[in-house]
């Protein structure tokens, strides 16, 4: 899943940790879990990140991290660009 929005400059770790935050806020520890989502890349200069998610929770990410309304601390919008059932295939555009 390729996602664009407001994302502060921040290394890979950091988007990591934040989108681990943001989805244990929204789930539980248990939920956050059952996703099994993780950042794959994150480019702070085009303000996107590619998220890995288990198949058939792409919905549940979508609408955890729309529905937030923050990230790391700031205010954002994130929208989903894309979904894919392969990184390659979210890094052809």
């Amino acid at each position: 899943m390729k996602l664009h929005g407001a994302i502060p400059q921040m290394k890979i770790d950091g988007a990591k940790g934040e989108l681990e935050l943001a989805l244990v806020s929204f789930f539980g520890v248990e939920g956050m879990a059952s996703l099994q989502a993780r950042v794959e890349n994150y480019d702070a200069a085009k303000k996107e990140m590619v998220i890995r998610v288990l198949r058939g929770e792409e919905k549940r990410l979508v609408a955890a991290l729309a529905l937030s309304g923050e990230f790391a601390g700031v205010q954002a919008r994130l929208e989903c660009l894309k979904i894919s059932g392969t990184i390659r295939g979210l890094e052809a555009d």
